[in-house]
């Protein structure tokens, strides 16, 4: 099958039926509004093999490419998409990729974004898939890894098949230089088919991982190993008559590098889907060393008649038919052509990169047969895109009159550049030229004394209708250049001097970076937005003789082209004077380099490290060495003195795997233009924005190839790629400078511009004995209890998170060993440490001790030995005395607090009032006696208190007398000694 663009609907499908290998691309795009169980209809199981790309781009409810193609073994990749070989962009249903028979990519990378269900992506070592390691893959924005199934573990299958098996247990990868891999993780397309690992002396091999012959790609037969899936040269034959070969044989030709083919099938090949919109005849393949070729190679030209390459004794001419060029997809049909046979017609109203584009396709056009027509052009500035053609025949013309026709271009201001000797002739006919409102007539007239023409008039050529928006009497602007720095420019001009100063608006300064001194100024420009040279205003200031204006945030060490024009007035077509300089060239000044790029450290031994590292992206200078410099972290960032890693255990580090920082740089195209949009500078970030930029233009690529209009070609507008405009201090060549920790450093020729590099923490590979613990011994011991002692790792493998104490009764046969931990404290590194294990029974034991660190577990000290002993009789008398007299000690404490706190009672104060210093109102209790119902009849006895007497109570509780004993209180006694009542 040829190339195949599946798109829209999947009917279209119908095209790959019986298809074993497809001599070109297959595109499956655009596909909406379809169920999942459409697709598992559709299967193609004879495709094997396609000879250029495979892509996959927005194709809605298919869940696996794998269920589409399940022997897809090879992706040569002879035509790349954008230097990709395998694209799936944008593809939101899908779940897997599931091509497990897929062993090999040999052109080109793998382009895998913007799917976020795609799982098992990360779980395919595409090292070994993919032959071309000129770059990376680019693979991003997938589903989460912890959100997606895992690979077959290992559950005692073989794991070197491709075949479904329960239980199986997929290949591990032995690497640990290989990004977003883990040593042994396993490899697998999904949770039925492991990737195909061969052993390491197979080119190929099978299922079973027996070897394939030398011819093979791919695989080959579980029966046959002769009997290859793909040929690794050339093949001969399809199905069972297909052999492989290493050559074609006599009178065989080589047809896309894969299969032999005769000259009859070779001059009979129909044109590839992907020129048939060119002008190439129906059957345009040749025959060219031995090989079938679509396109004959630089200096040879294509002979139709004998289907043969012939070279050309120079330069080759390609002749194309006339066109009228509306849109850059027209332009790109007349590509190489040197000889147009007919006329050529340019009415490009917009669009984007339109100078750029015309230059890259029309700039070999050396003659015309019929005329040139501009109409209508808006984008153009000049014609200099047309940089070869040499002469316009006019075999054809325009109205019967006119070879050079140019029309209502509202923004063409030069034809030609002719200061380089360069001419134009034309053979007959006349030039038409009207409302060209910014093409001086000094420009015209200059073409037309180089064409030979004779009584202008202006019918042909209007005065007032061309140049009447610019100003055409230009006087020559001396510009000197005052100060140069890293990133800025002073210049210096003299005030332009009119008859009316007022008419002078200001200044306009332009300005572009220049490799090269051949600079003019129209090319490359688009009057309707592509242009790239920076634009400095400057207003004229009155009473100011010397005008001064800084060019700043210029790149260093880089070469510049500017110019400067004047903005004035125009009253009337007789004033339209102005001045222009000539182009100038300057070079800014060294400073500081940008980062390191690809900055990779790996550890290969216990004690170095492996440093590796690109140029920077942006020397800024002559590089001439680099600084590294590090430190050691002792502690590193994960321990914590809080933690208890008895109980919660830190994750021990995996074996080294190279750690790389790609240094962000800022793209190089296009930054010397800035666009101020109002927003806020955007700062350097941790995404490379060389490979963001990549990725927005790979974007743009794949939406101009794929989107195709129904209706007649016009522009698309494409998304530009800004670039950020980065501030800087007005003294730019003032930075701070010094050397950090853990980081590469440029330094250029001057010494003293530095820029550091992103940090890499790492840790070296661990040494076997660094972790071992030395000198245990034991320091105290008791009844049940032992205090051991031991020196700490000098230099450990990093952090050192838990001591493991082992001890065990080895008087009892099996006896199971005990193991205490304890959480080290890392500030005692090479001191001594100690811990007491308790609760021990009498009996002998062996003791030893472990420590676990960012490595691991390190190894186990030498056995000691140490005893308990029985507890004798004594021992047995000496608690109970022991505990008698511990409570004969608790009672009598306990008497001491009770005899206090009585005598804190009798201490207790009462509150009382004198009532000569306050005035107080005496309120009666209820028991109280008024003394006139009281009467003493006789003395019974003395207290300590006063005396007690025989009396009466009259009219008390209801009756009229009561016979009772009175106490009296003596007349010294104080309120401590008298009771609170008495009567």
């Amino acid at each position: 099958c040829k190339s195949v663009d599946i798109r829209n609907s999947i009917d279209i499908f119908a095209k790959l039926d019986n298809c074993e290998v497809i001599e070109g691309f297959l595109q499956i795009l655009l596909i909406d509004n379809v169920n999942e169980t459409d697709f598992l209809k559709i299967k193609f199981p004879l495709l094997t093999e396609i000879t250029d790309y495979l892509l996959l781009y927005r194709v809605n409810g298919l869940r696996s490419i794998g269920q589409l193609f399940p022997n897809l073994t090879v992706i040569r990749g002879q035509t790349l998409f954008y230097s990709y070989s395998f694209v799936i962009f944008e593809m939101s249903s899908l779940q897997e990729i599931g091509l497990n028979s897929l062993t090999d990519i040999t052109r080109g990378m793998v382009q895998i974004d913007k799917n976020p269900s795609l799982c098992f992506v990360h779980t395919i070592d595409w090292d070994i898939i993919v032959h071309d390691k000129s770059e990376r893959n680019f693979i991003k924005s997938l589903k989460p890894e912890n959100e997606c199934p895992v690979c077959p573990g290992d559950m005692g299958g073989k794991g070197n098949s491709a075949n479904d098996s329960v239980g199986m247990s997929c290949p591990r990868i032995q690497r640990t230089n290989v990004d977003n891999f883990e040593k042994d993780r396993h490899l697998c397309w999904n949770k039925n088919h492991c990737q195909k690992i061969c052993p390491d002396n197979c080119t190929a091999c099978n299922d079973i991982g027996q070897c394939c012959s030398s011819l093979c790609l791919g695989g080959c037969s579980n029966n046959n190993p002769n009997e290859c899936k793909v040929c690794r040269n050339f093949t001969m034959g399809f199905g069972k008559n297909k052999k492989c070969m290493r050559n074609c044989p006599e009178g065989y030709f080589k047809f896309l590098n894969r299969r032999c083919i005769t000259r009859k099938e070779c001059i009979q090949m129909p044109k590839p889907y992907e020129v048939h919109t060119t002008n190439e005849v129906e059957y345009p393949y040749k025959i060219f060393n031995n090989s079938c070729v679509l396109h004959c190679p630089t200096n040879y030209k294509s002979d139709y008649r004998k289907h043969e390459c012939t070279p050309c004794g120079g330069r080759c001419e390609k002749y194309c038919d006339g066109i009228n060029i509306d849109s850059i997809q027209l332009a790109k049909q007349l590509r190489g052509c040197t000889h147009i046979k007919g006329s050529l017609e340019i009415q490009i109203r917009g669009g984007s990169n339109v100078v750029n584009e015309l230059e890259e396709n029309l700039s070999m056009i050396e003659e015309i047969s019929g005329y040139l027509k501009v109409v209508r052009s808006f984008s153009l500035v000049s014609l200099n895109f047309l940089k070869s053609l040499k002469r316009i025949r006019g075999d054809h013309l325009e109205s019967q009159k006119y070879v050079l026709f140019v029309l209502d271009n509202q923004n063409l201001q030069e034809l030609w550049d002719l200061s380089k000797n360069r001419t134009i002739k034309i053979h007959k006919g006349r030039i038409f030229f009207h409302f060209n409102p910014k093409l001086c007539m000094d420009k015209i007239e200059k073409l037309v004394q180089m064409f030979g023409l004779k009584d202008i008039n202006p019918l042909e050529v209007a005065t007032n209708s061309n140049g009447d928006k610019i100003a055409c009497n230009v006087t020559k602007l001396e510009v000197n250049i005052a100060d140069i720095a890293s990133r800025t420019v002073i210049l210096k001009w003299n005030q332009f001097i009119m008859d009316d100063q007022r008419k002078l608006l200001g200044y306009i300064v332009y300005c572009i970076e220049a490799p090269y001194r051949n600079v003019t100024m129209y090319d490359g420009r688009d009057a309707c937005g592509q242009d790239n040279w920076r634009v400095y205003d400057v207003p004229f200031q009155q009473g100011d003789p010397i005008v001064t204006q800084p060019l700043p945030n210029l790149k260093p060490y880089s070469q510049y082209a500017f110019y400067v024009k004047t903005y004035t007035i125009v009253s009337d077509r007789t004033d339209r004077t102005g001045a222009l300089s000539d182009i100038q060239y300057f070079t800014t000044k060294p400073s500081m380099p940008s980062s390191p790029t690809n900055l990779q450290v790996i550890s290969n031994s216990s004690d170095s490290l492996k440093i590796t590292w690109g140029p920077p992206a942006r020397p800024n200078g002559n590089i001439t060495h680099y600084i590294i410099s590090g430190k050691k972290h002792s502690n590193g960032d994960t321990y914590s003195k809080d933690r208890d890693y008895c109980k919660d255990p830190a994750p021990v580090s995996k074996p080294v795997s190279p750690q790389t920082i790609t240094t962000a740089s800022l793209p190089s195209k296009n930054d010397t233009c800035p666009c101020e949009d109002g927003s806020q500078t955007t700062k350097l970030s941790s995404i490379n924005e060389i490979e963001e930029a990549a990725r927005i233009k790979f974007e743009d690529e794949l939406q101009n190839q794929v989107y195709v209009k129904r209706t007649r070609d016009t522009d698309r507008t494409k998304r530009e790629v800004m670039t950020a405009i980065y501030k800087f201090p007005n003294n730019t060549d003032t930075q701070p400078q010094g050397i950090k920790n853990n980081e590469i450093l440029n330094v250029t020729e001057n010494g003293t511009d530095i820029w550091e590099s992103e940090k890499v923490p790492n840790d070296i590979e661990s040494s076997s004995d660094a972790d071992n613990i030395r000198k245990v011994h034991i320091t105290n011991q008791s009844l049940d209890t032992v205090t051991i002692e031991w020196e700490q790792p000098k230099d450990p493998n990093g952090v050192i998170f838990t001591i493991s104490v082992q001890y065990r009764r080895i008087d009892i046969d099996n006896a199971k060993p005990t193991t205490e931990c304890k959480t080290s404290n890392n500030s005692n590194n090479g001191k001594m440490d100690d811990y007491t294990i308790k609760k021990l029974i009498p009996g002998n034991y062996s003791l030893r001790i472990m420590a676990t660190s960012s490595a691991g577990e390190g190894q186990y000290s030498p056995y000691i030995y140490f005893y308990i002993k029985e507890p004798t009789p004594n021992t047995l008398m000496v608690v109970p005395v022991v505990l008698i007299v511990f409570l004969v000690v608790l009672l009598f404490l306990y008497w001491l607090y009770r005899k206090h706190q009585k005598e804190r009672e009798n201490m207790r104060l009462i509150q009382s009032v004198n009532p000569e210093y306050v005035p107080s109102v005496y309120i009666p209790d209820d028991w109280e006696v008024p003394r006139k119902k009281i009467e003493l009849i006789k003395e019974l006895g003395q207290g300590s208190f006063g005396m007690v007497w025989e009396g009466l109570a009259r009219d008390i509780r209801g009756k009229s007398e009561v016979r009772c004993a009175i106490k009296t209180v003596n007349e010294h006694a104080t309120n401590r000694s008298t009771p609170q009542k008495t009567g």
